[in-house]
């Protein structure tokens, strides 16, 4: 007789909170540096993976969440939202070999669509440095993220925390608008 297999039960729905979004993410990074960095040069080459582990640790994400923002008849997207009436909302970039993604003029509209949630509980920037070159130093990170407005507009703007990433760094800030 063949014994049933047995069925996973789903994960508990778990608060993302930086500390454990910090956890989640180094390993992720760990897992991403196994992949060929010609294979996945763009972000949307790692999004499944981020995408499965986030699942995986905190139930519930919704990915690709569209969002309106302005007049504009087009929505956006957010990356990653965890659900409820004070949601958490994740966007992530990716430096790879070559392309550089994490400064702050290249993640405007990034910052610029997450400070504009004003009814999440936390907005998250992740910044995955998968370059295999020396970690970018922090401050100098924030004085270019320091330089974003969040565009123009009658609206209440609030903070992200911006989450850096790198195989020996790894670190964040606060955005304020």
């Amino acid at each position: 007789m063949k014994k049933p297999i047995p069925r996973l039960s789903p994960p508990t729905l778990t608060r993302i909170t930086r500390p454990k979004l910090l956890l989640a993410c180094q390993r992720v990074l760990e897992l991403a540096l196994q992949y060929k960095p010609s294979e996945h040069h763009r972000e949307l080459g790692y999004d499944g993976l981020l995408f499965g582990y986030l699942d995986a640790c905190f139930g519930k994400i919704k990915r690709q969440y569209r969002i309106k923002m302005g007049k504009s008849g087009v929505p956006k997207r957010i990356d990653f939202r965890q659900g409820g009436m004070s949601p958490v909302v994740v966007e992530f970039a990716v430096r790879t070999p070559g392309r550089n993604e994490i400064y702050g003029s290249q993640n405007r509209d990034e910052i610029r669509k997450l400070a504009r949630q004003r009814k999440a509980s936390a907005r998250y920037l992740i910044l995955f440095d998968l370059s295999r070159k020396p970690p970018v130093n922090l401050f100098d990170l924030w004085n270019t993220y320091r330089q974003v407005n969040s565009g123009p507009g009658k609206f209440k703007r609030k903070p992200v925390q911006v989450l850096y990433l790198h195989p020996k760094l790894v670190g964040w800030f606060l955005w304020r608008p």
